[in-house]
């Protein structure tokens, strides 16, 4: 499925949509109607509304812990983000809901830097707590939650606007400002077609 980041800046708008992208890969893998049956440890992937539905109803009946949607939304948290066995299937109110969860959990996070705090909600998104999502985990190719997150983002991060002319960054903007043109006229290495890498 393709979720669009006009999509997730409508129903997600506190949380960057790297970040809910790399959620939704990892936890249903785009599939708006998967259901994790957390009781059994077995999960299902769903084509149609109907057949997710009844089979979450059934879960329900059978008094299951279970996650469902996108963002796999578990079953304990649906009466705290307004959700239901027909509304967790709905795309913007799943999104939303995980988001308000990541956004909680990463409100919690009272030490660290930015990168720490995300991970750490992460692992609470995952598991409750902050250290179950780095433990690895034989199923996953020995990768923790959060290490399966991380490889589900951009591997090279997006290009931030900045107010300084790009010419005159310092490396920790991403560009070095060259002070001296004439090193430009040395004779450059073959691949170097424009002549400008010393």
């Amino acid at each position: 499925m393709s979720v669009n980041d006009a999509l997730i800046s409508r129903c997600a708008p506190d949380v960057h949509p790297v970040t809910i992208n790399a959620l939704i890969d990892t936890e249903s893998g785009r599939n708006p109607y998967a259901v994790a049956n957390v009781s059994d440890n077995e999960s299902k992937q769903f084509k149609s509304l109907s057949s997710a539905i009844a089979y979450v109803n059934n879960l329900e009946r059978q008094g299951k812990n279970y996650s469902a949607g996108l963002m796999q939304i578990n079953s304990k948290n649906f009466k705290a983000y307004g959700l239901d066995n027909n509304t967790v299937f709905d795309v913007c109110k799943n999104i939303e809901a995980g988001a308000k969860i990541l956004t909680d959990n990463y409100a919690a996070q009272k030490e660290g830097g930015e990168q720490k705090k995300i991970r750490n909600a992460l692992s609470r998104y995952y598991s409750g707590n902050d250290k179950r999502g780095y433990v690895k985990e034989i199923n996953y190719d020995g990768k923790s939650y959060v290490e399966r997150v991380e490889q589900k983002a951009y591997k090279v991060p997006a290009i931030l606007p900045t107010e300084k002319d790009s010419r005159e960054l310092d490396d920790t903007g991403g560009s070095v400002f060259v002070k001296n043109e004439s090193i430009l006229s040395e004779e450059a290495p073959p691949w170097d077609v424009f002549g400008d890498f010393k």
